[in-house]
């Protein structure tokens, strides 16, 4: 049969190739054309692999889905994490970047600065000295707990109490900067306590406070 027939047995009275005259498997990625538009919608028998190396973006405007709307889990538990699972994506864009740098210099800004803030989130540290004088208690509640004297600090940016803590810097090693007096959202008070008077009056602590800024 010549090549002419066969053409024409392919085309049969259409002028392009119908789709069931293509063995199934057939055509490969390398005919395939490197940006295609899909009018419709992409079904993936197993997985859906690439080497992505900008972020994805919903195209649309319908009613549902607005151009750069977040592409979602199809989720059907309250966590949005049990449907699709699978799905990982993962780019370090501009905003990210600004965030990634940005937690070492918060962590190392630390350093006693009157507070950090990330997000929701604040973080104050600092120094305070006890004061010069002690009381002292007996040793009813033991040796230990014999002296002791409270300092207040002052707090700031929170929007309500924070979750505090404190140590005494003191070459007795009994020396306990505990328990917290009182908190609030601009002060707390911490209570300094050892067995020898020397170990907490005029001492350094240094304390950090986390909790929910204003």
């Amino acid at each position: 049969m010549s090549n002419a027939r066969n053409l024409a047995n392919l085309l049969g009275t259409g002028a392009t190739i119908a789709t069931a005259a293509i063995a199934d498997d057939a055509i490969t990625s390398a005919k395939l054309d490197t940006n295609i538009a899909v009018d419709g919608s992409i079904t993936a028998g197993t997985e859906l692999v690439g080497d992505v190396s900008s972020r994805i973006i919903m195209d649309s405007s319908a009613a549902d889905t607005d151009v750069g709307d977040n592409l979602l889990l199809n989720a059907t538990d309250g966590s949005a994490s049990d449907d699709g699972s699978n799905f990982i994506y993962n780019e370090v864009v501009a905003n990210n970047d600004a965030l990634v740098s940005g937690i070492p210099n918060l962590v190392g800004g630390l350093t006693y600065n009157n507070g950090s803030a990330l997000g929701n989130l604040r973080i104050q540290t600092g120094t305070s000295t006890t004061p010069s004088s002690s009381t002292d208690a007996g040793t009813n509640e033991g040796n230990g707990a014999r002296y002791y004297n409270n300092t207040t600090i002052a707090l700031n940016g929170f929007a309500s109490a924070p979750t505090v803590f404190a140590s005494v810097l003191s070459s007795n090693h009994e020396a306990t900067c505990s328990p917290v007096k009182s908190v609030s959202a601009t002060s707390a008070v911490f209570t300094t306590h050892g067995a020898r008077t020397a170990g907490i009056q005029g001492r350094v602590f240094h304390f950090i406070a986390i909790g929910e800024a204003l």
